[in-house]
């Protein structure tokens, strides 16, 4: 926990000296949400087209202050879990692309924003997927929370059980 604080507050002092995160940010067609995976796809978008939405601010990631200023101006004060929903409004993307097939907030993102694309990338091997998501974020038949337009899997069995979940 006292590691996550300071890399929040390492996070905040970098943003604060670069006057980019002082800006809203720029329209893009795609976002790629949070960092796992990015190089690799970084490889296939021009620079141009995409933006970075760091979820977890570490390793120095850059806040967007005026995104926090928006919100406190609308007083939102839930700024750690309403930050990505205005950063999103912000860039208004066609596509929303991640690697972090394990990050449940992704599957949600969607009823939210019903008109963008997601897609997920299945990014690492699992051997028991359904644990790995808790009970109470799973869908049921009376309760749809996860919802993606495209998820792509290692194979027809891991296909199978993220659809329990999915």
């Amino acid at each position: 926990m006292h590691k996550k604080i300071i890399d929040l507050i390492i996070s905040l002092i970098y943003s604060l000296i670069d006057i980019n995160n002082w800006k809203s940010p720029p329209k893009k067609k795609i976002i790629i949400y949070d960092t796992t995976g990015v190089d690799v796809l970084k490889k296939y978008f021009h620079e141009h087209d995409y933006t970075i939405l760091k979820v977890r601010f570490e390793n120095n990631d850059k806040i967007n202050f005026y995104i926090i200023i928006k919100l406190l101006f609308n007083l939102e004060f839930n700024i750690i879990k309403k930050y990505k929903f205005e950063y999103i409004k912000c860039v208004s993307p066609l596509f929303i692309i991640s690697m972090s097939d394990y990050n449940y907030a992704f599957y949600r993102l969607k009823k939210i924003f019903p008109n963008i694309k997601f897609i997920l990338i299945q990014f690492a091997w699992r051997h028991v997927i359904i644990d790995s998501l808790p009970e109470n974020e799973k869908n049921t038949i009376t309760n749809i929370k996860n919802n993606l337009d495209f998820f792509i899997v290692f194979n027809d069995f891991i296909k199978q059980e993220f659809k329990k979940i999915i």
